[in-house]
């Protein structure tokens, strides 16, 4: 072949298209007065001072010492928004024994559709029993 790069081109587009998967349009989501929000902050205890120095050997991070609760001060912001704009009751999940572990992953694409998974249907029951939230899906 004369011009190597056509080649190459060619194949970066054909290997390109199967690195690609479908995502569907997530739901539209209304929220009503009486349906619960759950929500799970994902936040460290405490701040992180994380410095990038002018060397590797200059970097550190030091977390600042004392006990913020940067968790509970989240979901407090948030509750107290849900409450002035929508009324909605706000379910904190960590409160209430569940980890980020069990919450990763329970909602995934099957059949080109939001689906609870399979091996998450246990917890998504869980959910929707004493507090009736529901996974957007």
């Amino acid at each position: 072949m004369k011009n190597p790069s056509v080649a190459m081109a060619a194949l970066l587009l054909l290997a390109s298209g199967c690195a690609t998967w479908f995502l569907p349009k997530q739901p539209a989501v209304a929220v009503r007065k009486d349906q619960p929000i759950g929500v799970y902050a994902v936040l460290d205890e405490t701040p992180v001072n994380s410095h990038v120095g002018t060397t590797v050997f200059n970097n550190f991070r030091r977390p600042y010492p004392g006990g913020w609760d940067l968790s509970g001060y989240a979901v407090q912001a948030f509750r107290a928004e849900v409450a002035r704009q929508i009324g909605a009751p706000v379910v904190d999940l960590r409160a209430e024994g569940m980890t980020g572990e069990q919450l990763q992953g329970l909602v995934d694409v099957q059949n080109q559709q939001w689906a609870v998974k399979p091996e998450k249907q246990a917890l998504a029951n869980r959910l929707r029993q004493p507090w009736n939230l529901t996974p957007w899906c």
